[in-house]
């Protein structure tokens, strides 16, 4: 079942944090189910939180960010290796819904957040602090900071999105600086004026259109970035209510549906493109599967190793030599030790896998997969072509995976 990651935790512990329309429209594609960062309190296990957290960056199909900032201020020490983790599987095809700031670059202190800058350095874009404003307060409403960017004033760019769609309402939004393989979606018009920090009217970036949203496509990446709150719920201001999804429901739904499209790409997915989604899941599993053999056994697992992968993995000066061990080694280890590590396995039903149960899912996953992906030649000779049920499969053992390694703590952040 794919999965949509909202990586944007709640404001508080006591409302959903403005994302419930946003989520209403993942859910109303079938098969498609949410996982949402927790917001980190006193009362939660810092490890276990963590873990958490990066399941959902690794298992997610397409992310949402409703702020990188909101994300990123939480993770303090551990921000810049989740940070990678993401900007790796963001660079690798995994589509992206994110709403920016200008203040995403840094925490609510004033401290830089590099994790931040590296993401919009790859994506190729990065919130200006030049705000956008209607040059008069629009009828019905009480700011100008509440913006309508019409088709009729040349404001919607991309018609593959915006059919139908004759304006979008976007509250207090920002320019967008864009480059390269980045390119705006949505640009204010004449009758919007750009406000500097001290609301005074000031010029646009040189040479660029004033995207307050903009679009990311290459071969492998497709992400949506907008400014203001445009992904976010409506919620009551001082003195109006301040627009938000709901404003703009056909938009969201669209992006949603072409975001999802794009990562389950059943009918133009090539073969190279599935391989290199199996291989990545493949990577996880064995990567995983390594880091709880060193969590529970320690690195001297050698002396737990049963006789024959023990002398398949011994090197000249008789010490064990972990780099050589693969997949079938450490199921093998794993099943030899099965008390230490039976409490993180189990069924879809909760119910807890035995020792042979184990070892023939994931050996039977290294014999049907494994064995193709490190070697491709051998797929070809073969004949072995990857399938949309391959990638399911693999995603299946890589939750089972996650889960057990949350269940004992066991993290890939040092």
């Amino acid at each position: 079942m794919p999965i949509a990651g909202i990586l944007s935790p709640p404001f508080s512990t006591s409302e959903p944090g403005r994302a419930e329309f946003l989520s209403e429209a993942v859910l109303s594609h079938e098969g498609w189910r949410i996982e949402r960062v927790q917001r980190f309190t006193a009362q939660v296990d810092p490890k276990q939180w963590l873990a958490s957290v990066e399941q959902v960056v690794q298992s997610a199909d397409m992310f949402v960010l409703l702020s990188p900032r909101n994300f990123f201020m939480f993770l303090g020490s551990y921000a810049d290796a989740l940070g990678d983790m993401l900007l790796d599987r963001v660079r690798n095809g995994t589509p992206t819904l994110m709403q920016v700031y200008p203040n995403d670059v840094e925490d609510v202190s004033g401290q830089p957040l590099p994790a931040v800058k590296k993401l919009f350095k790859h994506l190729e874009l990065m919130p200006q602090d030049i705000k956008v404003a209607e040059r008069v307060t629009l009828d019905g409403r009480q700011s100008q900071r509440i913006c309508t960017f019409a088709k009729g004033d040349d404001c919607l760019l991309d018609p593959t999105l915006f059919h139908g769609i004759q304006d979008v309402v976007i509250a207090q939004p920002y320019l967008l600086n864009y480059d390269g393989d980045t390119f705006p979606i949505v640009a204010a018009s004449d009758l919007q004026m750009n406000v500097d920090g001290g609301d005074f009217e000031t010029e646009s970036i040189p040479g660029k259109k004033r995207a307050v949203a903009v679009c990311r496509q290459t071969e492998v990446e497709l992400h949506y970035a907008v400014s203001g709150n445009l992904l976010g719920d409506e919620y009551p201001g001082l003195f109006e209510t301040i627009p938000g999804s709901q404003a703009n429901d056909i938009l969201v739904r669209r992006m949603v549906d072409k975001l999802m499209k794009w990562a389950l790409r059943n009918g133009s997915k090539v073969q190279g493109d599935l391989e290199h989604l199996a291989f990545g899941e493949f990577l996880k599993i064995e990567r995983g599967l390594g880091q709880l053999l060193f969590a529970r056994l320690g690195k001297g697992f050698g002396q737990y190793c049963p006789p024959s992968i023990r002398q398949d993995l011994l090197v000249s000066d008789g010490n064990i030599d972990a780099s050589k061990a693969t997949l079938y080694h450490i199921v093998s280890i794993i099943e030899a030790n099965w008390n230490s590590f039976k409490r993180g396995f189990s069924d879809g039903s909760g119910r807890q896998l035995t020792s042979s149960e184990f070892r023939t899912l994931f050996l039977k996953f290294n014999r049907d997969q494994r064995r193709y992906l490190s070697h491709p030649m051998k797929g070809m000779i073969d004949g072995r072509a990857f399938s949309i049920e391959d990638i399911e499969d693999a995603k299946r053992l890589s939750a089972m995976v996650g889960r057990a390694r949350q269940i004992f703590n066991c993290s890939t952040i040092p």
